[in-house]
């Protein structure tokens, strides 16, 4: 989002950018999955990217690093911050 707005730069295009990035042995993408969607659902975020958020944490059963107040509010998953 901060790319979008214009507050920050890349000196490469966001494809190459998140293809390096992902290409880093410390991250993985999270699976997007019925049990999710599923999770997802029930929360009552109006930003539905928190639910996706939020559920794929609570079915991986992982915590959060996040500045997000409404799920931290929520306390439906673990939130470190």
């Amino acid at each position: 989002m901060l790319l979008k707005v214009g507050r920050i730069a890349l000196k490469e295009n966001y494809r190459d950018w998140a293809e390096h990035f992902m290409a880093q042995r410390r991250f993985d993408l999270a699976g997007f999955s019925v049990e999710v969607a599923t999770e997802a659902y029930y929360y009552p975020f109006p930003d539905p990217f928190d639910g996706v958020i939020a559920a794929t944490a609570k079915v991986m059963d992982l915590p959060l690093i996040t500045k997000d107040w409404e799920i931290g509010e929520s306390r439906l998953v673990e939130v470190y911050w």
